[in-house]
């Protein structure tokens, strides 16, 4: 690796940081590398902008509104194509520390789902978000009881919604006060309860429904 690699991964330094906390902290499909290397341009542009504007805000509350003037403000280097080599460390750290809150601000809107309720109230979309039915099902039902049918295995499961997880082909659901069941001739016979139970299945086993109630005395 030479200098000018080294150089160019530190100047979009701020973009992985966003890119990292995302990937890491939210749940949606796997991204391929071309769809990381624009997500971790966009966020190091966005890490950037943010600096920059909070720089001219600074730069106006230190001369005044009607001093400050946009043709007299001083802009970061980075935005200079023709001097891009010569790297401005102390904007890439600042842009960084920038970069680490918006990535905590990114996972924080996708994990309150603003904007996918935003588009669905005015039926701007219908796709709720970049995950399929079973985590929107246990997205709404967290800490409550849902019913899960493993069929390839004849087993019922009933448990609280503790978190889950979603791949390509399994889904993970991890639950809580599980009731473990054995369907055998059309009747459930209970076999243990666990305080946690980690299940992993593909999604054509899997059967999951909401329960009003938690089983008692069977």
């Amino acid at each position: 690796m030479n200098e000018l690699t080294i150089k160019i991964v530190m100047l979009l330094l701020p973009g992985i940081i966003v890119t990292m906390l995302i990937d890491k902290f939210t749940e949606h499909k796997e991204w391929n590398n071309y769809k990381y290397s624009l997500f971790v341009i966009s966020y190091g542009i966005l890490s950037y902008l943010i600096l920059q504007i909070l720089s001219l805000l600074n730069q106006c509350a230190k001369v005044g509104y009607e001093n400050f003037s946009l043709n007299n403000a001083k802009y970061l280097q980075v935005w200079d194509v023709s001097t891009s080599i010569n790297l401005p460390y102390n904007e890439v750290i600042a842009a960084s520390i920038v970069s680490f809150f918006l990535g905590l601000f990114f996972i924080y809107i996708d994990h309150k789902e603003y904007l996918a309720r935003f588009l669905l109230k005015f039926n701007v979309s219908r796709k709720y978000g970049d995950y399929g039915v079973f985590p929107q099902l246990l997205k709404n039902n967290k800490d409550q009881y849902v019913d899960i049918t493993i069929w390839d295995k004849d087993l019922f499961i009933r448990g609280v919604v503790n978190s889950f997880h979603e791949d390509k082909e399994l889904f993970e659901i991890y639950l809580e006060n599980a009731d473990v069941y054995k369907i055998s001739e059309g009747k459930a016979i209970k076999l243990y309860t666990a305080f946690s139970l980690s299940i992993c299945e593909p999604y054509k086993n899997l059967i999951i429904s909401t329960t009003q109630h938690p089983s008692e005395g069977e």
